[in-house]
């Protein structure tokens, strides 16, 4: 079994930063030192502990895996095909967009 290492908070901020200036997903991965397998693995996680209430409690695997949902569905980036898959259910609603959440 695979054990993925977590991935810092600010390296995922990095990748997500880097990601919205219009870097190509390949590109930043390497910048920051993490692994396609690990991402996977984190948005997976992100996926097992996302809860539909707005009071359920946040993660970091769920804000990492909902800031490349907003960040895809905003810029249009490619994650590559598995990826994009994981994340389309999470790209927020037009009523949340229009909010600003």
């Amino acid at each position: 079994m695979y054990c993925a290492r977590h991935i810092r908070r600010t390296a995922g901020s990095r990748l997500v930063a880097e990601l919205e200036q219009g870097t190509p997903f390949r590109i930043v991965r390497k910048r920051t030192g993490i692994s396609w397998w690990e991402i996977l693995v984190w948005c997976l996680r992100g996926r097992r502990r996302f809860h539909n209430s707005p009071f359920a409690p946040k993660d970091d695997h769920l804000v990492f895996l909902q800031a490349l949902a907003r960040l895809r569905h905003r810029t249009g980036c490619n994650l590559g095909l598995i990826l994009n898959w994981i994340v389309r259910p999470f790209t927020p609603h037009p009523t949340e967009v229009s909010r600003g959440v």
